[in-house]
């Protein structure tokens, strides 16, 4: 997967940055875990690929083989439902810049980027169109689009806020995500533009709570009318 319009979007959505080496000590490590191997069956693009660009946009400092799972289950969900809109996958090709890629490539790069987009809560106006134009199909199955985005959220931020009702401070989150600090606001900042979380001041102590569960997000996608 290396179409102009996927590198770029790419580059947009990532949070860090991920060397090589640690590329290949996740890879080496959960090619042993046959249910990951099987999800990556059929995928167009290389084991290496899928770990860089979920290391690079996950919330959360240690990638799992947990995270890895969701991250294809819901790459071949949307990809499969993406196949079958010939009309979004000619938009998408209508924006690369140069033939790098194969138009049978594209259903997997508008996956994976529509992934990427809601790990981060940066949506770029290309992720933004292809996600508008997707999810406000009337002819698809929406119960194909709410399992994809419920594994997206399963390990996110939202998912710990919901669970502590209370609230909790940009560090208490940096530290049970094993996240850096300065990563985890970037995150906040992005999920409160979302409307998903709002701040609360409490006893002198600046905390975040949910303001958006994930259930309501991921219905509110499935309810898009067409732009």
């Amino acid at each position: 997967m290396d179409s102009s319009v996927f590198i770029e979007e790419i580059s947009k959505l990532r949070f860090r940055s991920i060397s090589d080496t640690d590329v290949l000590s996740i890879a080496e490590k959960v090619s042993k875990d046959q249910k990951i191997m099987e999800l990556y069956t059929g995928s167009e693009g290389s084991l290496d690929e899928y770990i860089r660009v979920l290391a690079e946009s996950i919330p959360s400092g240690e990638i799992t083989n947990d995270h890895i799972v969701n991250f294809l289950q819901a790459k071949r969900l949307l990809k499969d439902a993406i196949e079958k809109e010939k009309e979004l996958i000619n938009w998408y090709c209508d924006r690369m810049k140069e033939e790098r890629a194969l138009p049978i490539l594209a259903a997997e790069e508008i996956a994976v980027i529509i992934v990427t987009a809601f790990l981060t809560g940066t949506f770029s106006n290309i992720a933004k169109k292809l996600i508008n134009k997707l999810f406000s199909r009337k002819d698809v199955s929406k119960k194909e689009f709410r399992n994809a985005l419920d594994m997206i959220f399963s390990n996110s931020i939202l998912a710990l806020l919901e669970k502590h009702k209370e609230g909790l401070t940009t560090r208490e989150i940096a530290e049970i995500t094993s996240t850096r600090l300065e990563e985890v606001i970037e995150f906040l900042v992005k999920y409160e533009s979302q409307g998903w979380i709002r701040k609360k001041t409490q006893q002198d102590q600046e905390k975040w709570k949910i303001k958006k569960g994930r259930a309501k997000i991921i219905e509110g996608y499935l309810n898009l009318s067409e732009d």
